[in-house]
């Protein structure tokens, strides 16, 4: 289950799809042929649909459970034959396809480094959280005045207070 806390922390910042679309039309206006962009989408393609692969084998064998012959029997069925079709792409990859591999790499590592942070947080967050008991005490005797409404904070914490109200 750690590989699965991995995708834990999933995020949707519209400026990022800015920023995607302008390095695609970067890339796309420094490509110079269009057999260049064929080789470059087919290295992408096939990358997704071999991932894509992994991903199902994973979610058969955990969550699904299925008989493992069978999962192994569909990974090598498919990822066989989507290795076949990506080592035949692979030798566009000195003619400018290793952009598409180049932007494929930072891009994971950003990834990483979001996910690894969240992880951080969500631990720092965990280690330094105080007892509802306590912030109850401390209301009274902090001056402070209550409110008519309910008071949202996002937060990942099951049970007592985050750090920041105390």
């Amino acid at each position: 289950m750690a590989f699965m806390s991995f995708f834990k922390d999933p995020a949707y910042i519209p400026v990022i799809n800015w920023i995607l679309l302008g390095v695609c039309l970067i890339l796309v206006c420094s490509i110079s042929s269009i057999n260049e962009i064929g080789n470059a989408y087919g290295i992408a393609e096939l990358g997704v649909m071999m991932m894509t692969t992994i991903l199902v084998t994973i979610v058969m064998l955990l969550i699904w459970q299925i008989n493992i012959v069978i999962v192994l029997s569909f990974l090598i069925f498919f990822l066989g034959l989507e290795l076949t079709f990506f080592s035949s792409v692979l030798w566009s990859v000195p003619d400018r396809s290793w952009i598409i591999l180049v932007f494929a790499a930072i891009m994971f590592v950003i990834m990483r480094i979001w996910s690894y942070s969240s992880k951080l947080k969500y631990e720092t967050e965990l280690t330094r959280k105080l007892p509802m008991d306590l912030m109850r005490e401390l209301g009274s005797n902090l001056g402070t005045i209550r409110a008519l409404g309910i008071g949202l904070l996002y937060n990942e914490l099951a049970k007592g207070v985050p750090t920041i109200f105390g």
